[in-house]
């Protein structure tokens, strides 16, 4: 494990070089445009524009801060990707460790979250999606964490319950098309209702149900 550990550091720094190599090449486009235009102004006038848009306004916001400290200009823009995009990576290793670690021979190797972390970093969608002034970056993020910490919970750790409380919420702020990947959470949870204790505490007692889906369904406004 440590030295996956170890091998997951040169992969992360692999994965930042390729995302903000020649970040500045592409000049923007239209959905970029769109992005400084929500991003640099007022943000009372954000969140009432947003509520007619398409997409929800919490990447605005970060841009917005951002801004505000590094400037405005494409690269700094794209800069948030860059960063949404190459924290990715530990994430993706931790999400695929902790699922294979059912399996004895993992147990061993691990090199399960080893290739994960480094397929997601050489990979050029990934890649793209990280240079962009967009919030796919971001929002896939935050839907991978949204995923470990719901397997974390379902394995016993009930401090995993607030963390996807949170970065499920941030997510659906961020795009809502967010609400499939709670969709399929929930899809497996009915799955496995019958066969898992946890899950089924989960679904039986009303409150837990409840105080999650009054924290996300705050988004519906």
């Amino acid at each position: 494990m440590k030295t996956n550990s170890k091998i997951l550091i040169p992969i992360t720094f692999i994965a930042f070089a390729l995302r903000v190599y020649a970040l500045d090449f592409q000049p923007l486009w239209g959905d970029e445009g769109w992005s400084f235009y929500f991003a640099c102004m007022p943000i009372v006038d954000m969140i009432h524009l947003t509520a007619l848009d398409i997409h929800p306004p919490l990447y605005y916001l970060i841009l917005h801060g951002w801004f505000m400290i590094a400037g405005i200009t494409s690269e700094m823009g794209r800069f948030v990707s860059v960063i949404c995009g190459t924290l990715l990576i530990p994430i993706v290793y931790q999400l695929a460790h902790v699922i294979e670690s059912n399996h004895t021979i993992s147990k061993v190797s691990g090199v399960g979250g080893v290739l994960a972390a480094f397929i997601t970093a050489i990979n050029p969608m990934a890649i793209y999606y990280s240079q962009e002034v967009r919030m796919y970056g971001l929002v896939t993020l935050l839907g991978t964490m949204s995923m470990l910490a719901f397997v974390h919970f379902l394995r016993g750790n009930q401090k995993a319950k607030w963390a996807y409380i949170i970065v499920t919420t941030l997510s659906l702020y961020t795009m809502y098309y967010a609400i499939f990947i709670v969709i399929a959470q929930g899809i497996y949870v009915l799955i496995r209702a019958t066969k898992n204790w946890r899950v089924k505490a989960f679904m039986i007692k009303p409150d837990r149900f409840l105080e999650t889906c009054q924290v996300l369904n705050i988004t519906s406004f």
